[in-house]
């Protein structure tokens, strides 16, 4: 927003971290190969001060779009994260696939298995990182989960082994 400043001579420009846009502009003047066409952001999951989860997609053969928007070591993504902080931002890889859009929402965790019930998905992950998932209050499973259009059960893989040793 641009307003008008104590003399017309000076505008102020105000900004806002907590907008999706603010997100996708950094990105947009940050990634070279977005703001060329190449990648695509296809939508932003975002709990503001927290987590941004970034779907991108590539265009013209590009095979690994969230690759791209990191880059080597972390250097493009550490330039937006400057901006940012303390809220981390994911970078994820879009598919038309539910499935495999819910595996790379839900990156760096490592799933063990999907359960596929109608309308739900018990999703079986290990232990050492389900407070990625979790944490504040299962917000980002929530966004997730709204944004796949599918109700989704976290269960931990080691809870799971422990419940089948006792029933055998």
């Amino acid at each position: 927003e641009v307003r008008g400043g104590s003399d017309s001579n000076n505008p102020q420009v105000i900004l806002t971290r907590w907008d999706d846009l603010f997100v996708k502009r950094l990105l947009e003047t940050n990634i070279p190969e977005i703001k060329k066409g190449e990648i695509a952001i296809r939508h932003i999951l975002r709990l503001p001060g927290f987590l941004s989860k970034v779907l991108v997609e590539g265009k013209r053969g590009l095979n690994d779009p969230s690759g791209a928007c990191i880059g080597r070591g972390g250097e493009r993504i550490k330039g937006i994260l400057m901006w940012m902080e303390p809220e981390r931002i994911v970078v994820a890889t879009w598919s038309d696939n539910k499935k495999d859009l819910l595996l790379s929402l839900l990156s760096p965790v490592k799933v063990a298995s999907i359960m596929e019930r109608e309308q739900e998905w018990h999703v079986i992950i290990s232990q050492n990182k389900a407070s990625l998932l979790l944490e504040h209050g299962g917000k980002v499973l929530k966004k997730i989960s709204e944004y796949i259009g599918k109700k989704i059960h976290i269960k931990i893989l080691e809870e799971v082994q422990r419940e089948r040793n006792t029933t055998i």
